[in-house]
């Protein structure tokens, strides 16, 4: 009997182990730019879930999880500019954030700029109408394109556009 409680406690251990490790490869992701890496560190996409600019600003710093990608494969920045959060959106471009990154579903940050109601003159709208310009200096195409487009222009290895 208890060789049998043994066997059954390593299929659960091996079940286990195989159970993280797929858990583990499906934290790798594909970029937008197609370099895979390992999501290693979503602690800021929490400090951008939960708006807190000072913890933005430091882990930006260190540039690590700047390109984490959250459940839908989102990165901080669409995080940030899907819940006009313009100014941490600013911090995150400014420490390098892949201002060409998209969703699974298409979505990019200057999508979630062009469609927001966040009034101009508010800190926020500021902040906003700063990173249209950053994006449209960058070479960004403007108005931007729609997720199906984007996902079309993915798919026909022309994403993105310029660079």
């Amino acid at each position: 009997m208890l060789s049998k409680v043994k066997r059954m406690v390593w299929i659960f251990i091996l079940g286990f182990v195989v159970a993280a490790a797929a858990g583990f490869n499906a934290l790798r992701a594909k970029t937008p730019d197609t370099v895979t890496h390992l999501q290693v560190s979503p602690s800021i996409l929490a400090a951008v879930d939960y708006r807190d600019i000072e913890e933005v600003r430091q882990l930006a710093k260190t540039r690590i999880g700047m390109e984490a990608l959250d459940e839908v494969g989102a990165t901080p920045l669409i995080g940030a500019t899907s819940s006009d959060q313009y100014v941490i959106a600013e911090i995150l471009v400014e420490h390098g954030a892949n201002i060409w990154a998209y969703d699974r579903f298409g979505l990019t940050a200057a999508r979630m700029m062009a469609i927001s109601k966040t009034p101009d003159d508010s800190d926020e709208g500021q902040a906003r109408l700063r990173l249209i310009e950053r994006f449209k200096n960058a070479g960004y195409p403007w108005p931007p394109p729609k997720s199906d487009e984007v996902l079309r222009l993915v798919n026909d290895g022309a994403w993105p556009p310029t660079k």
